[in-house]
C-alpha cells in the first residue's frame, strides 16, 4: 500500500514449520479481535505490541526470539519493535 497506510514488515523471531502457520495465523487475528481497541485496525493493534508480544501471539505461548530473525539495526523511524 502507498501513502498513509503504507508499513513495513518487521521481524519478531519466530519460525514455525509451514502446517502450523495457519494455526499462528487463527492465534494472532483471534487475539486481535479480542484485545483490540475500538476502531483499531490490525495494523495499529500490532503497532502497539512489542516483538516479544507478537512472538508469543503467534505461538501461543511465551518463547524466546530465533536469533538469526532479530533485526540486524534499528527499526525505521515510525516503526517500534
Amino acid at each position: 500500500m502507498l501513502g498513509q497506510l503504507a508499513s513495513i514488515a518487521r521481524p519478531v523471531g519466530y519460525r514455525c514449520a509451514a502446517t502450523e502457520v495457519p494455526d499462528a495465523i487463527e492465534r494472532l487475528l483471534l487475539n486481535f479481535e479480542q484485545y483490540r481497541g475500538e476502531r483499531e485496525t490490525l495494523r495499529m493493534f500490532l503497532a502497539r505490541k512489542s516483538n516479544e508480544q507478537v512472538r508469543d501471539i503467534l505461538a501461543g505461548e511465551v518463547l524466546a526470539p530465533v536469533e538469526r530473525d532479530l533485526p540486524a539495526a534499528c527499526a525505521p523511524q515510525g516503526v517500534e519493535g
